[in-house]
Parts: C-alpha cells; structure tokens; sequence
C-alpha cells in the first residue's frame, strides 16, 4: 500500500476529484484490483473513492469532500495469509497492534498486505479491527477471520 497526506488552503466546496500516479512493478496483484482508499474523520474511517482507473498512464482517480489521507490498497490482492498479522512477521502478537495503531492514529505505513489489517474480515481497516485484535490477544475473543 502507498499513503498520501494531502492539504489545502484554498476554499473548496462540492466533490474534489484527485488522481495518482503508481508503478506497476510496485503492484503485488494485478493493478484492476487496485482501489484508492480516502481516511475520514480521527480516527480515520477508510472509504473506498475509486471511480476511475486508467491502466495505460497508470492512473487511479477519487472523489472526495476533503483531504488527506490516502491510501492505494489492492484489498484484493491475494496476499493474505495470516488477518492480525498485520506487521507481516508471520505472527500475531503484540507488534502487530503497535503498527495497527501506527497506521490508523498517525500516518505510519499500511500493512503490506491490507488483508491482513482487515483483521474482523469487513473488507474495512478500521478502529474495529484494532479492538477486534486487543479481544483476541488480551481476553480470550476471537481469532481473526480466516483468509480466503
């Protein structure tokens, strides 16, 4: 996943559309399943704004009310081995909530494979998987939702 922090001054109103560039060697999927991805509010909820792509200029394009921040997941990407092993260590620990945390409260990296930050399987990276994750290590909840 690539992560975007855009801010304006300028007075807007209506729908924004905004578009990225990405590389296709930097794709681990094919790049039809690519989806721009807008957080909303604090904690940021993340919204899928895709209403475009352009596979030859390698663009994706959104529309948005707001800005900042993005980010280009390929949610279904194929990669997931292990939901809640959000660091991608091949374990599902403490770390994992750390870099959860990181991710949704401030701007760090999107896990590598955004499966496996979708830890309750709602298609979603959102607050719930992070208490989903603190249920499953700290009071017996459940385990994460399996991969397909």
């Amino acid at each position: 996943s690539v992560h975007f922090d855009i801010t304006t001054s300028a007075v807007h109103s209506g729908l924004i559309e905004i578009c990225f560039h990405y590389e296709d060697e930097n794709l681990i999927a094919p790049e039809e399943e690519l989806q721009l991805f807008h957080g909303i509010g604090g904690p940021p909820t993340w919204q899928d704004i895709t209403v475009s792509q352009d596979t030859v200029n390698n663009l994706i394009c959104g529309q948005t009310a707001s800005l900042s921040p993005f980010i280009l997941v390929q949610l279904g990407d194929g990669c997931c081995v292990m939901r809640g092993d959000v660091n991608n260590d091949r374990r599902v620990i403490v770390s994992d909530l750390t870099f959860l945390v990181n991710f949704l409260f401030k701007s760090g990296a999107a896990p590598a494979c955004s499966e496996h930050g979708d830890v309750n399987g709602d298609t979603k990276i959102i607050v719930s998987d992070l208490t989903y994750l603190v249920n499953f290590l700290f009071k017996s909840g459940p385990a994460p939702v399996i991969c397909p």
